[in-house]
């Protein structure tokens, strides 16, 4: 931020992708809340560990709104996961509580 710069590894910018038109400033904060929704993935994965159903629940509103961080952070691989956990889930979607 000090360079007002995406940071770039093996000359890929990260970060990148259609929310980058908005400022450096909007792209930091998208990816601190892009943080947390993925944090909190964890506690679904323990309630779903766990055979709670608010954690398959909390788990599928998390994909959702990670969908919106695929997009705008042009995330190659996003779609990917989201379909594994789709599949995941489903498969233990009977054994919920």
């Amino acid at each position: 931020m000090d360079h007002q710069a995406l940071p770039t590894v093996f000359g890929i910018r990260l970060l990148s992708g259609p929310l980058e038109a908005l400022g450096i400033e909007a792209v930091i904060g998208a990816g601190l809340v892009f943080v947390v929704v993925s944090g909190l993935k964890l506690l679904a994965a323990y309630w779903i560990w766990h055979t709670r159903m608010d954690g398959a629940v909390l788990l599928v509103i998390l994909l959702g709104l990670s969908t919106i961080f695929w997009y705008a952070f042009e995330l190659p691989f996003g779609p990917v996961g989201g379909l594994i956990e789709i599949v995941l889930l489903a498969l233990a979607w009977q054994s919920l509580n």
